[in-house]
């Protein structure tokens, strides 16, 4: 049958039909192109078979298959097809189908008939050889899939534009913090010279004074000295009732033991001088008082305000003031007051300090409206 069945298959390709003298006839006839709407596929033109089992008359196309390959008579190739034809009939009636390779399935039916069903792989000719099945979108589907690819392309670009802002954005904030944090340590280094300066100024100070001091209190114990001589001097020249004036050496005596002495030896309680004496007395200082004594810093009011923004709600304004406190600025405030919501970054003790952090400021690009506010 596999012999009868290649005979039949290499006769389809050339004729549009092959008669099995005795069984049947096997018709092909031409199947245009199609177009699957539901699958969007065009299926490339084929031939298919079919079966009648009324074409039983030999038309010799099939002996002449057998005569060509076995270079045998006519007769010789009518009874080698009666002997596959018997085969295949048996076959039919035994098993109750034959399959045809490359032709297809026949069945005998309860009504001893034959059906056909042809092989799911459609003949091919010659003429049709390399033709495949394609898929093809509309142009409206093609439009459809233009505008979404177009749509997922400029979502890609913006999420690119996104990022790479993103990535710009905090660049930019690292470059502010590395300025801020450079400004912070060349603004803590300033104010620490800025304290030790004036703590120098004000040691410097004091010791003036102390000398000032020094020199005074020299001076006020010479003054003593020369009343408690005019007073002796008095006191020798003008007689006294019950004085009496022992046998010391008075010229081994400094002023103010002398002075005791001649108090001690007089009836005068009160002799001129001696409110003097005693306020000098007490003006001097102890020597161990003056290298012990402490020197009492004044603080100095911070009046000057660098001022970065004013907003229209006090609520603003602290929170504004908390974010620099943050971001490193640990005395920047809200200056509320006069109708006004100031936000202040730091206060100085001069005007110069003050207008020296604007101008340090403006040349790192941070706040570039910064400006001095003078207020106690």
């Amino acid at each position: 049958m596999k012999e009868l069945a290649n005979h039949i298959h290499r006769l389809l390709q050339e004729s549009d039909c092959v008669i099995v003298p005795g069984f049947g006839g096997f018709i092909a006839h031409d199947s245009p192109a199609q177009w699957m709407e539901d699958e969007h596929t065009f299926l490339p033109p084929s031939r298919i078979i079919a079966f009648n089992p009324l074409l039983k008359i030999n038309d010799g196309l099939l002996a002449q298959s057998y005569m060509t390959s076995y270079r045998t008579s006519f007769s010789d190739a009518t009874r080698r097809i009666q002997r596959a034809v018997k085969q295949l009939v048996r076959s039919l009636y035994e098993n109750g189908s034959v399959y045809l390779p490359e032709i297809g399935e026949v069945r005998f039916n309860i009504h001893h008939t034959y059906e056909f069903y042809p092989e799911d792989d459609k003949l091919i000719s010659p003429a049709l050889y390399g033709l495949e099945s394609f898929e093809m979108n509309t142009l409206e589907e093609v439009k459809q899939q233009r505008e979404a690819l177009q749509q997922l392309r400029a979502k890609q670009l913006e999420e690119e534009e996104r990022q790479r802002k993103e990535a710009e954005r905090l660049r930019h904030e690292a470059e502010i913090q590395r300025k801020q944090e450079e400004w912070q340590k060349q603004h803590e280094e300033q104010m620490r010279l800025a304290a030790m300066k004036r703590a120098e100024e004000k040691a410097h100070l004091t010791l003036s004074r102390r000398a000032t001091l020094r020199k005074s209190l020299r001076m006020i114990g010479t003054a003593a000295a020369m009343i408690a001589v005019l007073f002796l001097c008095f006191t020798f020249a003008t007689p006294l009732q019950n004085t009496s004036i022992g046998t010391e050496n008075y010229a081994e005596l400094n002023p103010k033991e002398m002075l005791s002495n001649l108090m001690s030896h007089s009836l005068i309680t009160q002799p001129v001088g001696e409110d003097s004496a005693s306020e000098i007395a007490e003006t001097i200082p102890a020597e161990e008082t003056e290298n012990t004594a402490e020197v009492v810093e004044v603080q100095v009011p911070k009046i000057y305000h660098v001022i970065i923004a004013s907003v229209g709600a006090s609520k603003d304004a602290q929170t504004m003031a908390e974010d620099l406190t943050k971001r490193g600025f640990q005395n920047a405030k809200a200056i509320i007051g006069d109708g006004y919501n100031r936000v202040c970054i730091n206060s100085f003790e001069t005007e110069q300090e003050a207008y020296a952090m604007v101008r340090q400021l403006k040349a790192d690009n941070l706040y570039e409206q910064a400006w001095v506010l003078k207020r106690k």
